[in-house]
């Protein structure tokens, strides 16, 4: 924990996908390690979820066929690239 609040610095954004998927790991590493629990409530605000175009269909390609997940939107991003 150490180590990743380093990395992290004290500010900027901190770009996740899924960011209830990673806040709720955030909070079960402060249970273990409570000596972080108020840095991992103060970075949660600096999260920005790049799941949440994919989830309100901001950007979407038909071939996701109508789902958000990192394999679909893998796949269009590599083909679009050929």
């Amino acid at each position: 924990m150490a180590r990743l609040q380093e990395s992290l610095g004290v500010e900027g954004s901190i770009i996740v996908y899924n960011g209830a998927f990673e806040k709720a790991r955030l909070r079960e590493c402060a249970e273990f390690f409570p000596e972080f629990g108020d840095w991992v409530t103060a970075i949660e605000t600096r999260l920005l979820d790049l799941l949440t175009p994919f989830r309100n269909f901001d950007f979407y390609h038909p071939d996701q066929l109508g789902s958000a997940s990192t394999d679909n939107r893998h796949s269009v991003g590599c083909r679009a690239r050929t």
